[in-house]
């Protein structure tokens, strides 16, 4: 696109109201636009990455893309990233996996850790059938399972964490393949 159309506000609200990380395609001007970067993120929590830095610091910006978007928290600032709020919201929108982004001192948290393993989950990578699947296509060769990553959040928990027996028991109760990240 032209830079005038990338520039144009009526062009751009088009384009991020349908699909959200098209804001990385607008002018300087327009991903500062806490209207057009409020938009942006509403559509797509990620779009939060192609934001300013002062509209990724506005905490309604930040609260909407976690609340779309719970892995959109790895575009937060880092005082975000410590406030358990948009933590909590991140870990409910995104299967727990939102702990890899949170600060330290909330990833060794028993209670936030918790609720991420605990977190209920309806995407394929933790549907029964794609294991099904997958387990299919290992044995005729169209698969190397040594790729298949889990995606289970007490991998990124404290250590003192992944050796807590409540905390692994809970994560494996929902993916079955979280123990080995236990310590």
């Amino acid at each position: 696109a032209s830079q005038e159309l990338r520039a144009d506000k009526g062009v751009v609200m088009a384009a991020v109201t349908k699909y959200g990380t098209s804001l990385k395609h607008a002018s300087r001007e327009l991903r500062a636009d806490q209207d057009v970067v409020m938009a942006a993120v509403r559509q797509s929590g990620r779009a939060l990455e192609y934001a300013s830095s002062e509209c990724g610091s506005h905490r309604g910006v930040v609260m909407a893309a976690v609340k779309n978007s719970g892995a959109s928290l790895e575009y937060a600032s880092t005082e975000f990233r410590a406030d358990r709020e948009f933590v909590e919201h991140a870990l409910h929108n995104s299967c727990g996996r939102a702990l890899q982004y949170a600060s330290t001192e909330l990833r060794a948290d028993k209670q936030l850790v918790m609720k991420a393993v605990s977190a209920p989950c309806g995407c394929t990578l933790c549907s029964d059938g794609l294991a099904l699947f997958i387990g299919a296509i290992t044995i005729i060769g169209l698969f190397n399972s040594s790729l298949w990553m889990s995606h289970s959040p007490l991998q990124h928990a404290s250590t003192r964490l992944r050796a807590d027996k409540h905390v692994v028991s809970r994560a494996i109760r929902q993916d079955k393949s979280a123990l080995q990240f236990a310590s």
